[in-house]
């Protein structure tokens, strides 16, 4: 069974379409874009462009350059940090090569009470210890990062309650890999950890009942390993020749699964949908 990623989040857009409708004015998202964007963020910044104008969210892109050191960096995102207006504030990842080991240093400068995204460490910990949002104004927002919004999302259609589970996430990104294992674990789901190098991954596949990729590597997962009750949420991109992929082959190993995420038309759309919502809930906080 393939998980139509499209439907779920039209469902999204349809609830918040309403949503907006009863706000003052409409939300606003910014995007902080450092250095020149691979094509891969090049695609999903045009894709964040164009659903937020389907829903009614104001989106800006604000590109940071012209800086040298990390310390110039901090400071250049910062000043724009500050200045803006934004209900929701992202940090358009992955950054450049010599600014990823500090990522952290650079997402824990958005607000806690304008982070869309919800990847930095506080995040984190907060989703490990059951504090799933923020408070606004006395009000209390729940929130949850887009791509372990996603992967809830895609578990509800299919009417799996994830508590008990065995779950296997395949990489420990900052956009997949660690908000996914939080947000499993905080369900109730026993979850293993692998790396894409991973020696013994055919015994991990083989225990998986829900198994998360996250590693922009083609072919890890192999159908003879996998169970055939597993749902595999495919959330790898990879952009060969400017085509967006995922980390597995869905025509091979769908057949062998419950369900499988096609990519494109899987996570992506879903992912988008759960950061606007993010951002309306947001702005619903502060203007109502």
């Amino acid at each position: 069974m393939l998980l139509d990623g499209e439907a779920i989040a039209q469902k999204i857009y349809n609830s918040l379409k309403k949503d907006i409708k009863r706000l003052p004015r409409s939300p606003r998202l910014s995007a902080l874009v450092v250095g020149d964007p691979v094509p891969t963020t090049r695609i999903f910044l045009e894709r964040k462009k164009q659903a937020c104008e389907a829903v009614g969210i104001e989106f800006r892109i604000k590109k940071i350059k012209g800086f040298s050191s990390r310390t110039a960096l901090l400071a250049r995102l910062r000043d724009a940090i500050q200045s803006s207006r934004a209900d929701g504030i992202i940090i358009q990842l992955p950054l450049p090569s010599p600014f990823q080991k500090n990522v952290h240093a650079f997402l824990r400068l958005i607000p806690e009470d304008k982070d869309a995204d919800c990847l930095s460490e506080r995040w984190l910990g907060k989703m490990q210890s059951g504090r799933m949002g923020v408070v606004i104004r006395g009000k209390p927002v729940a929130l949850v990062p887009p791509v372990a919004g996603a992967l809830a999302a895609f578990l509800k259609e299919l009417n799996i309650d994830p508590k008990g589970k065995r779950a296997l996430i395949i990489g420990w990104g900052e956009l997949v890999g660690k908000p996914c294992t939080a947000w499993l674990l905080h369900k109730g789901a026993t979850v293993m950890v692998a790396q894409r190098t991973e020696s013994k991954l055919s015994e991990l596949l083989a225990q998986a009942e829900i198994i998360v990729t996250g590693t922009g590597i083609r072919g890890l997962v192999f159908k003879n390993a996998l169970r055939p009750d597993a749902v595999i949420i495919d959330a790898g991109v990879s952009a060969p020749e400017g085509k967006i992929l995922g980390d597995i082959n869905v025509s091979e190993v769908a057949p062998h699964v419950r369900a499988i995420t096609p990519t494109p038309g899987g996570v992506g759309p879903v992912t988008v949908a759960v950061l606007l919502e993010n951002v309306v809930k947001l702005a619903r906080a502060r203007l109502k």
